[in-house]
């Protein structure tokens, strides 16, 4: 009876239990979902954790077998150039003395033997070891790294340059870093020629005409062309010296001039004597003309039987040279362009003595008398060089040179001047 009463008690609690709903205290359900979710985030740490000390261990494994590889062929290079090396390569792979001695299975041994210098380097053949009894490959003990044997090392012979020397082309193509190298560009090595030939206008004068001192009212400079073929040497610190060969004009125009018929019936005029201004005596080659200037001119016409035997003229005085100077550069450079200044001094040589005397209806030529024969200049200019190809620059160089000898004009001293602007290329050889 008893058993019966516990029997039906128990299905009635089983009843009651399955019936029965409890509510989740609150917050049970978010900790459980933060324990999964730190669970989930503890594992993807360790993974990320194995996979960076797998990664590190499988880059310094590979650095150090690529280093000391590059040792061993560098080490290798030097001693060819040393012409002082010996390799040899011995391998032994006997298999009965392995089995004999049961000790290390064949291996190949490769031995670099120098002067100075020993590298041992020991490779376990995979052959070999596989033809070894079982015994004596448990005792085998692979070697977990190569071992370099190294005393000393002896230094190179090899030279390097002291430069690098940058071809003109780098500043076309990169002129920001032609900035930072320029130091680099102008300090060029010691010996570098150059040959340059030029053109040039020239405007020449003299002295006294260019302050219009008393004498010298009717006198102006003329304009001419002139060359060069000049010959530089570059030396250090941006110093070059400079020599050639110039066609050099000098001379004036002197206004107001007047050509008298000389004969048996203008006697005074054949008397009178010859003009002369700054330069020198104007003779006329013609002998029947003399040239005055107009005052003469006025007081013999009231004298003179045939007033139309004057006729005005102006006179163009030439003096052409053929000039050597001696000129000391010094140069300096920006992007690429050289900028320099030159000072020194030449000697001239006069070939031709042109003088003209034009007019209406009438052209005679003549010479300039007490013409020095010889002058020594003065010399300066201001130049830049541009460069147009690899070894050719453009030239433009203003210019200015001073006569370092007096002209005999009786109002005072004047000393001959020209100034130009030469144009030109400059070829390096």
């Amino acid at each position: 009876m008893k058993n019966l009463y516990d029997s039906t008690r128990e299905a009635e609690m089983i009843e009651n239990l399955k019936s029965l709903e409890v509510s989740a205290p609150d917050g049970l359900w978010d900790d459980i979902d933060a324990t999964l979710k730190a669970k989930n985030k503890r594992r993807i740490i360790i993974f990320s954790s194995w996979a960076s000390a797998a990664t590190v261990a499988l880059l310094f494994t590979i650095g150090g077998i690529y280093s000391i590889q590059s040792s061993v062929e560098a080490i290798a290079k030097s001693n060819q150039v040393n012409n002082s090396n010996i390799i040899s390569v011995k391998k032994e792979s006997s298999i009965s003395q392995l089995k004999s001695n049961k000790t290390i299975p064949s291996r190949g041994l490769l031995n670099i033997k120098s002067q100075n210098k020993q590298i041992v380097i020991a490779n376990l053949s995979k052959d070999s070891t596989e033809l070894a009894p079982q015994e004596s490959r448990e005792k085998l003990s692979i070697p977990k790294q190569l071992v370099a044997i190294q005393s000393t090392i002896k230094t190179s012979s090899a030279s390097t340059p002291d430069r690098i020397k940058i071809p003109n082309q780098f500043n076309k193509l990169n002129p920001d870093r032609a900035i930072a190298l320029d130091d680099l560009i102008k300090s060029k090595s010691k010996g570098d020629w150059y040959i340059a030939a030029s053109g040039f206008p020239v405007y020449s004068f003299h002295s006294a005409g260019a302050m219009n001192k008393s004498g010298t009212q009717q006198e102006t400079g003329i304009n001419s062309w002139g060359g060069s073929f000049s010959v530089r040497k570059a030396f250090a610190n941006r110093i070059s010296i400079e020599t050639g060969l110039a066609y050099s004009p000098m001379g004036q125009k002197e206004k107001n001039l007047y050509l008298a018929y000389s004969d048996s019936k203008n006697p005074e005029v054949f008397n009178n004597k010859e003009f002369t201004n700054s330069f020198g005596t104007l003779e006329v080659s013609n002998p029947n003309y003399k040239v005055m200037d107009i005052g003469a001119a006025n007081v013999l016409s009231f004298v003179a039987v045939n007033e139309s035997s004057f006729k005005k003229v102006d006179a163009l005085q030439r003096f052409r040279y053929l000039e050597i100077p001696l000129l000391i550069s010094k140069g300096f450079y920006l992007k690429g362009i050289s900028f320099y200044l030159k000072a020194g001094v030449s000697a001239s040589f006069l070939i031709q003595n042109i003088l003209e005397f034009k007019g209406s209806n009438i052209h005679q030529q003549g010479k300039t008398t007490g013409v020095d024969l010889f002058t020594p200049s003065a010399l300066s200019s201001m130049g830049v060089s541009i460069p147009i190809t690899k070894s050719a620059n453009l030239l433009i160089e203003p210019s200015f040179k001073l006569g370092l000898k007096s002209l005999p004009d009786n109002n005072g001293k004047s000393y001959p001047f020209s100034s130009y602007i030469k144009f030109g290329i400059e070829l390096s050889i």
